[in-house]
């Protein structure tokens, strides 16, 4: 798992740049960096530490998000928009199956975070809620690539 090093919290939280981070217990957080032109995450190489790597890069349009991952058919692909405060995921055939809520960016708490209902195999929703951090660097759109780069990079290592 890829993470910030041996960086505390109160070390990105202090950090002159921008930082996205989900806590984790035992190995600390997990992050990635952003910028106003992009957020990246680039994980383990499966040869010699230079191919087949595991990548998330996600930018912004306007107030359209588009990410790109790696992958034999590797696109640049609009994923969500972004309004105000709140980031909305592009319908696609998984939100027939998960109901993902719309991410609420709390910039005086500093938290992006929002809710996932997922089908239970013995009937009704299970529920999930996700609570990602971010530094004073950050701006809102900073926080919407951030956290969509550190969605995708969790899910690819899961």
């Amino acid at each position: 798992m890829v993470t910030f090093g041996c960086a505390s919290v109160s070390e990105l939280k202090e950090a002159k740049s921008c930082k996205v981070w989900e806590e984790q217990p035992v190995i600390g957080p997990f992050g990635v960096d952003a910028n106003p032109k992009f957020s990246y995450w680039k994980g383990k190489c499966a040869i010699l530490g230079l191919f087949l790597c595991h990548w998330v890069k996600t930018d912004m349009t306007g107030n359209e998000v588009f990410q790109e991952t790696n992958g034999i058919f590797s696109s640049r692909t609009k994923i969500a928009t972004l309004s105000g405060e709140s980031v909305t995921y592009n319908q696609t055939f998984l939100s027939k199956v998960f109901d993902i809520k719309p991410i609420k960016i709390d910039m005086d708490r500093k938290v992006a975070s929002f809710k996932v209902d997922l089908p239970n195999p013995v009937g009704g929703k299970l529920k999930g809620e996700r609570t990602i951090n971010f530094n004073n660097a950050c701006t809102v759109k900073e926080v919407a690539m951030g956290t969509l780069t550190l969605i995708t990079a969790k899910n690819k290592l899961d």
